[in-house]
């Protein structure tokens, strides 16, 4: 895992942490890129990448006896990467059709709207994939200069979970991981959060609302308390948006409450799709709960709330590739891993209390940003729309 991810990228770089990415399998010193996809084959490997806006993570899931391989080829990929000018090129068209598939997707088109609205001009509210022109005109020297200036010692982590032993690969990480550049973790510019509503008119057959306002970041002493509200504002089948939206009234298939935490800043929010004719009854209606939920908060809601975020926390540790990577980026966040068993001891420390004033300052927040995507129908105005939530 690497603490670098697309919010890490300065004006003009827009893409490049997500193309290294791509890039990083695509050729190395000492293999080419079918030699690396056969390479993790021959050893029974899934293997795969992915970038977020805070981090970078390379991960492979083998059988113990192909740990060491793994290690290895990880190793090779990280600090040996040619990045051809031609693998460049061709890579570069396969973003372009990745982006391509965003543009078919306007769930993921309007999470890309509303943190452009939340953060304007930064890069925490830019698409991860950049766009088409930005993409395909960086050179082989652009990306290996990224690379060398966020891929350090202070901002990397190898971690595993299953059938490893610590010592072991202590051992191996310092076999094969000799070339990483010395250096401290990477620093990022601060958000700086502003409220805002935009409509855009396109032909799809739902129309998509997403709106947020400021939340927590993930050192907050009250993030857990504001994931517990989330619960309860959307976060299953008994919560208030699934009841009210889906079952009762039907104007949705798919609503949902959402955070979003990063190191210093933080979104809260809700989402739901439906078609143009009821956009103004959803939206009337989403505002409705959005407050009315204060008024059912109780201890048993808490505790059916604690009881999910408390699965879905242990429930982790079954998969051996989840808890791998859930351990590299608590290191790479917390500076050192929180295990289950604390996570949960921190679910069940928070009280009716913190969840009441912590759902009453994200309700009563006055900073809204609103994305409407898709055909606006009965969309009320975006002034008309503000009033609703204030």
């Amino acid at each position: 895992s690497a603490g670098v991810g697309a919010r890490y990228e300065q004006q003009g770089e827009q893409g490049l942490s997500h193309l290294l990415e791509h890039m990083a399998f695509k050729g190395t010193t000492t293999r080419n890129a079918k030699q690396i996809a056969e390479a993790f084959d021959d050893i029974g490997a899934a293997f795969n990448a992915y970038t977020s806006l805070e981090h970078t993570v390379y991960h492979a899931r083998v059988l113990q006896e192909h740990t060491e391989a793994a290690v290895e080829l990880l190793a090779d990929i990280l600090q040996n990467p040619t990045f051809e000018e031609e693998e460049l090129k061709r890579e570069q068209q396969v973003i372009v059709q990745e982006i391509g598939m965003q543009q078919d997707s306007p769930e993921d088109l309007v999470f890309d709207q509303l943190f452009g609205l939340a953060y304007p001009e930064q890069a925490l509210g830019r698409s991860i994939l950049g766009t088409v022109e930005q993409v395909t005109s960086y050179a082989r020297d652009d990306v290996a200069g990224y690379m060398k200036k966020h891929y350090t010692t202070g901002g990397m982590v190898l971690s595993a979970a299953g059938a490893v032993d610590h010592g072991h690969m202590m051992q191996l990480s310092e076999r094969y991981f000799p070339q990483i550049s010395k250096g401290t973790a990477p620093v990022c510019e601060r958000a700086n959060y502003v409220g805002q509503v935009k409509y855009v008119e396109e032909e799809f057959e739902q129309l998509h609302l997403m709106l947020c306002v400021p939340g927590l970041d993930f050192h907050a002493k009250d993030h857990m308390a504001q994931q517990l509200f989330s619960m309860v504002l959307g976060g299953g089948g008994s919560s208030q948006l699934f009841q009210e939206v889906r079952e009762k009234r039907g104007l949705a298939y798919s609503v949902y409450s959402f955070t979003s935490s990063f190191a210093e800043t933080g979104l809260f929010g809700v989402y739901a799709a439906t078609a143009p004719e009821k956009a103004g009854e959803l939206l009337e209606v989403l505002a409705q709960q959005w407050h009315d939920v204060l008024n059912v908060l109780d201890e048993k809601q808490l505790q059916r709330a604690k009881q999910q975020q408390k699965s879905s926390i242990l429930m982790t540790r079954e998969s051996s590739s989840a808890l791998a990577e859930w351990m590299g980026r608590h290191v790479l966040d917390y500076g050192r891993y929180k295990p289950a068993e604390e996570l949960a001891a921190e679910v069940d420390a928070v009280t009716l209390d913190d969840l009441k004033r912590v759902g009453e300052a994200l309700v009563k927040q006055s900073a809204l940003s609103l994305a409407a995507l898709g055909p606006l129908g009965s969309l009320p105005s975006e002034d008309a729309a503000l009033k609703m939530w204030s």
